[in-house]
């Protein structure tokens, strides 16, 4: 008999749950039931945003061509692993699932899976971070930024296993519900990162003062530990006993192949979606050291004010469970509610920007900017962060609608829809950077590709294709 349908007899499928939010069935499509995923899950999936924030705000008492740096480097080394990390990370999809239509002995192997294909790709990564670093050189910046762009985005790399790692075991408990353990993990994580960030870049007492390399370094320690504390959790006695944690390592071709069926487009939409920011960051650079620095701040702030992504990560795991026990109408209802949700948390947080702009841009202002650049600054940032505000509501449709259609398994209808968008979203930047554009152009441009995404995510969720979709094998109960 094929081993998809094989019987393990290994695990205990009758142990008492310890945790009712975890290991028995979750209540879909209820706004508590959502809001319990979520709240946790917008703190677990900061992680990135946190620690950017905290690389920049540091970086920017120490310098702003630092600062500058770290923001532009940030962004390319996060396009060039996210092909990595998003087909990692689509273990979730797979765990909520499998949690769903109860096949628990699925959950671990899984992960197991896309453990393994992190360490393959960590290496791949520490192989190609020199020589994609010397494309900096090649995007007209101005020399003092493109050598520290290169050195963040070497080290980054270098330590680009511990990201694509921790997506993976992020899928263990994101695709059961367990979205508190995950949240704490991310705080250890993100409390370490600024502290060594203080230590690493300022160098105070007995410490180096590595600036910029300081920055990254502390990001890829941080990331390392939380890797490492999430490890030891998923190997815990009770999920070896429940799930079989320990016993699913081995390598398993088929279910490896399913996991990259589904996965990889995945992984390519996020790499298609990124470079684009990229291109539009590249192309803000070209302009200045201060427009660069203002739009990056502005996207640091926004990263914190909007805690999209949490909703759309609990979406995505209703979604899942849904779809493994053969339920879209509670998928449908869950996706309902979970945008109701997002709409009401983007509206407060555009009102946050708009009422208190001037506050939040002056902690990045250096102390060495003269009183006419800081004024500067903020007004600029502060048209900026109402750019922002303006486009929330409909990104609140974008990535909710994304979250669904991936945990029903839609991932080659949403790496189409992203690459044709994104590809005409490129060209109008090389377009624009070619006539000289000004930064507000630029941004319009980009408010307008946010509209047209959530157009067509929101239309492919409406046709109702992925109803009868289902990223787990059938088994011979189905």
């Amino acid at each position: 008999m094929d081993e998809d349908y094989r019987m393990v007899s290994d695990i205990d499928h009758s142990v008492p749950s310890l945790d009712a939010t975890t290991d028995a069935p979750l209540e879909l499509g209820s706004y508590r039931s959502l809001i319990s995923l979520a709240v946790p899950a917008i703190i677990a999936s900061t992680g990135n945003a946190v620690m950017q924030f905290i690389d920049g705000l540091l970086l920017s008492r120490y310098s702003q061509t630092a600062m500058a740096a770290q923001g532009s480097a940030g962004i390319m080394a996060w396009a060039a692993m996210l092909l990595f990390v998003g087909t990692a990370a689509y273990a979730d999809a797979f765990v909520a699932q499998y949690q769903g239509a109860g096949r628990r002995h699925r959950v671990a192997e899984v992960v197991w899976q896309a453990l393994w294909f992190s360490l393959a790709c960590g290496l791949i990564l520490a192989v190609v971070a020199s020589p994609l670093s010397l494309l900096f050189a090649y995007v007209g910046h101005d020399p003092t930024l493109v050598t520290g762009e290169q050195l963040y985005f070497k080290i980054i790399l270098w330590g680009g296993v511990f990201p694509i790692a921790f997506a993976a075991l992020a899928g263990f408990f994101l695709g059961r519900g367990d979205n508190r353990t995950l949240m704490v993990v991310e705080l250890i994580a993100q409390v370490l990162n600024g502290v060594l960030d203080w230590l690493l870049i300022y160098g105070p007492g007995p410490f180096p003062e590595w600036g910029l390399a300081g920055a990254a370094i502390a990001t890829v320690a941080a990331q390392a530990v939380g890797v490492a504390v999430a490890l030891v959790i998923f190997l815990s006695r009770r999920h070896r006993r429940t799930y079989g944690s320990w016993r699913g390592r081995r390598l398993d071709l088929s279910l490896m192949g399913r996991l990259m069926r589904y996965g990889l487009p995945n992984g390519i939409r996020g790499m298609v979606e990124v470079f684009g920011w990229a291109a539009f960051m590249q192309v803000v650079g070209r302009l200045g050291v201060e427009e660069l620095s203002v739009t990056n701040i502005s996207w640091r702030l926004s990263g914190l004010v909007f805690p999209l992504w949490g909703i759309s990560l609990a979406v995505t795991t209703q979604v899942g469970q849904a779809q493994g026990r053969g339920e879209p109408d509670l998928a449908a209802l869950a996706t309902w509610r979970g945008l109701s949700i997002a709409q009401v948390a983007m509206m407060l947080g555009a009102g946050v920007l708009v009422a208190w702009p001037e506050p939040m841009l002056r902690i990045f202002m250096p102390s060495d900017m003269s009183p006419a650049e800081v004024a500067r600054t903020i007004s600029t940032g502060v048209v900026l962060l109402r750019f922002i505000a303006a486009y929330c509501l409909v990104d609140a449709i974008n990535l909710i609608m994304m979250g669904a259609l991936a945990g029903a398994g839609d991932t080659k209808a949403m790496l189409a829809i992203s690459t044709i968008l994104f590809s005409g979203f490129v060209a109008a930047m090389l377009i624009m950077a070619y006539v000289g554009a000004s930064l507000y152009a630029l941004w319009a441009a980009l408010t307008i590709q946010v509209a047209l995404m959530a157009a067509a995510f929101l239309g492919r969720f409406l046709t109702g294709h992925w109803r009868s979709m289902r990223v787990i094998e059938q088994t011979l109960q189905d």
